[in-house]
């Protein structure tokens, strides 16, 4: 659907219930994929209420529509964001959000696929650190192909609308 520009590919993360987790787990439906971290203070609470928000008006108009997106944050900082830390903060922001994290490793091979840019900000005399990132949210087909992106601060509206055009007009199964 974005012809010409590959984005993303395959992962191997674990899921806040422990599940091990790849990109083809999401086949079949589309995948909206946000990059962040659970101790943001702001961008990415506000990215996931986006992606929350949009998917919740898609599911007025069209519940089934709604269904067949998938929404997922990923951590970049899986040394704190535990199993148990993604799937609580995901499940904070919508009952059917994905929380994924992983080893160091297996994160940053996840981050490269989408072109993500993260790096680990200093620490304060606490112990405390903010991570730097990238902040797009990535649409992701039922084939597990790259369909669009949203830059950081959109409209869920405008989100939602876009979900529908590409959900709407193309059979998941």
């Amino acid at each position: 659907m974005a012809p010409g520009l590959e984005m993303g590919g395959p992962f191997e993360l674990v899921s806040g219930s422990g599940d091990a987790t790849t990109l083809d787990d999401f086949s079949g439906s589309f995948a909206l994929i946000y990059f962040g971290y659970a101790s943001c203070p702001d961008i990415c609470p506000t990215e996931l209420s986006t992606m929350a928000v949009a998917i919740d008006i898609l599911a007025e108009r069209d519940a089934t529509a709604a269904d067949a997106v998938t929404p997922v944050f990923i951590t970049i900082d899986p040394e704190r964001d535990t199993q148990e830390v993604v799937g609580d903060y995901a499940n904070a922001f919508h009952p059917r959000m994905v929380g994924l994290t992983g080893s160091s490793e297996a994160v940053d091979e996840a981050a490269k696929a989408f072109r993500v840019f993260y790096s680990r900000g200093p620490e304060d005399e606490y112990g405390f650190y903010l991570m730097n990132h990238s902040g797009f949210v990535y649409v992701m087909g039922p084939d597990g192909e790259f369909v669009t992106m949203f830059n950081g601060g959109s409209d869920p509206q405008a989100m939602a609308d876009a979900l529908a055009t590409y959900v709407i007009s193309e059979p998941t199964s």
